[in-house]
C-alpha cells in the first residue's frame, strides 16, 4: 500500500493558536473494555490547565472515538505501519512536518507521545532530522522493549537529541527508569503517571457484603481481560488451591472469583484450554464443598459497568507474569489503589512502590497465592485500613505528573 500525504485534507491543518498547548500523538483512541486507558480524558483530568490537541490514526469506527476533544486522524495506522515501515515512517514525518509548519512558522511546536514505541520513536528521530528547533518530544516509555528493539545508530541519536533537550523521556515507574539509565545509560527526566478508568474524584465504595456473622463471603477480582503476560495460565491454579485451603483450613471463609472472558476470538484453541482449565477447577472447587465460586463477566465491559464492579469487590488479584511487568506499570494498579482495595498482585513487579504501604501482600506461586489471599481475608479490616496511605502515593504522583505537563506545555 502506497501512503502518500498530499492526498490528506488541507483543512486538518488548519488549527488555531491556544496557549499551553501539548499536541498529544496516539494511534488508537477507541474507547476499550472499561478498564483500558481512555487517554483524553485521563491527561484532561490529570492537567486541566492545558490544552491538547489528539493526533491519532486513519483507523477505526469514528462512533466509538471521543468527539468532545479535538482529534486529527491524520497518521497510518497499525497495519500499514507493519506492511511498509519505510513508507509510512515517511508519510507521518510529511504530515507531520507540514502540520508544524502550517500550527506556527516561527514557534516550538511541542509533541507527548504518551505510549511510544520503537515506531513512534523513530518518527520522531526522522522528524528531529529536518526540523530541528522546531519540535520538542516527549516520550513516555512504557517497557523497556520499546528500547531494545532500536539499533545502535538509532540509540545514539536519541541519546543526542536528549542532550539536546529535543527529546525528553519519560517513564510510568521508577523501575523502569532506573532500568534505562542502568542498561542503556539513558537519562530519563520525570515520571508520568495518569489515571485510568478510576478518576482521582470519583467517589470510594467501602461497603463490603458477608453473609451472617460466621461465613465470610469475599468478592476476587481478576479483571482487564485474559492475557498470558496478565497471568491467565496461573488463574485456575490459584482457583483450585485456595478452594482446598479454604476447605481444610478456613470453614468460615468463602469466595467468589470474577474474571473477564476473552476477546481475541482467532485464538480459539488457546482460549479453549483455559476454558477446560477453569472448568476443571471449578469441579475442584465444587468437590470441596464449593468455598470458591467463578464469575465470569463479558470480555468488554463498558466503562461504567467496570468502576462498579471494580467497587464492589473486595480485593484485586493481580498475577502477572515478571517477564512482561517487571519494570513496566499497570493500569488495573493504578484503578485499584484509587479504588482502595486491598491486593495480591505477583512479587516483583514494576509498581511495587504503590504496593508497599500495608495494604497488600506479594507472592510468587500459585498455592502462595493462595495463601496470601487467605491471609487478607483473616486480615481484612487491618489491610482495608491502610488503603488510605497507597491512595494518596498515587494521588501524589498524579500532582507530580500535573506539574511536569504544565510546564512541558508552557516551556518555550
Amino acid at each position: 500500500m502506497h501512503l502518500t500525504a498530499n492526498k490528506r485534507p488541507v483543512f486538518l491543518f488548519l488549527i488555531f493558536k491556544m496557549p499551553n498547548f501539548i499536541n498529544v500523538i496516539e494511534r488508537d483512541l477507541r474507547y476499550g473494555g472499561g478498564h483500558e486507558h481512555t487517554l483524553l480524558r485521563s491527561l484532561a483530568n490529570t492537567a486541566p490547565e492545558v490544552s491538547f490537541r489528539f493526533l491519532t490514526s486513519r483507523s477505526g469506527d469514528p462512533d466509538k472515538m471521543d468527539q468532545s476533544s479535538l482529534c486529527l486522524p491524520i497518521l497510518t495506522n497499525s497495519k500499514q505501519q507493519k506492511s511498509d515501515l519505510s513508507t509510512a515512517l515517511a508519510a507521518d514525518a510529511e504530515c507531520l512536518s507540514r502540520f508544524i509548519r502550517t500550527k506556527n512558522a516561527d514557534g516550538l511546536c511541542k509533541f507527548l507521545i504518551p505510549s511510544a514505541d520503537p515506531y513512534y520513536i523513530r518518527l520522531c528521530l526522522l522528524l528531529l532530522r529536518t526540523i530541528k528547533h522546531r519540535a520538542r518530544f516527549s516520550l513516555r516509555i512504557l517497557y523497556e522493549g520499546a528500547i531494545s528493539a532500536l539499533s545502535k545508530d538509532e540509540t545514539s541519536q536519541l541519546k543526542a537529541e536528549i542532550n539536546a533537550k529535543n527529546v525528553e523521556l519519560l517513564t510510568e515507574t521508577p523501575s523502569l527508569s532506573r532500568r534505562l539509565v542502568q542498561a542503556y545509560q539513558i537519562s530519563v527526566e520525570a515520571i508520568l503517571l495518569l489515571p485510568c478508568a478510576l478518576m482521582p474524584d470519583d467517589k470510594v465504595k467501602f461497603d463490603r457484603a458477608c453473609n451472617g456473622t460466621q461465613v465470610q463471603h469475599f468478592k476476587i477480582g481478576y479483571l482487564g481481560g485474559l492475557r498470558t503476560e496478565k497471568g491467565q495460565d496461573q488463574l485456575p491454579k490459584i482457583v483450585t488451591q485456595l478452594a482446598m485451603r479454604l476447605k481444610e483450613r478456613n470453614p468460615d471463609f468463602s469466595a467468589s472469583v470474577l474474571y473477564q472472558t476473552h476477546r481475541k476470538r482467532r485464538l480459539r484453541v488457546r482460549n479453549l484450554r483455559f476454558d477446560l482449565k477453569m472448568l476443571k477447577a471449578s469441579i475442584s472447587a465444587w468437590r470441596q464443598g464449593n468455598p470458591v465460586k467463578l464469575v465470569k463477566l463479558e470480555a468488554t465491559l463498558s466503562e461504567a459497568q467496570f468502576k462498579e464492579i471494580l467497587q464492589t469487590v473486595d480485593l484485586l488479584l493481580i498475577p502477572y507474569n515478571l517477564d512482561a511487568y517487571a519494570h513496566r506499570g499497570s493500569g488495573l494498579i493504578i484503578d485499584g489503589v484509587l479504588a482502595q482495595k486491598p491486593i495480591v498482585a505477583t512479587r516483583g513487579l514494576g509498581m511495587a512502590d504503590l504496593l508497599a504501604f500495608g495494604s497488600a501482600l506479594d507472592a510468587a506461586s500459585a498455592s502462595e497465592f493462595a495463601e496470601k489471599i487467605i491471609q487478607l481475608m483473616q486480615n481484612y479490616d487491618q489491610f482495608k485500613q491502610h488503603t488510605g496511605l497507597a491512595r494518596k502515593a498515587v494521588l501524589q504522583q498524579l500532582t507530580a505528573s500535573q506539574d511536569y505537563l504544565q510546564h512541558f506545555a508552557s516551556a518555550d
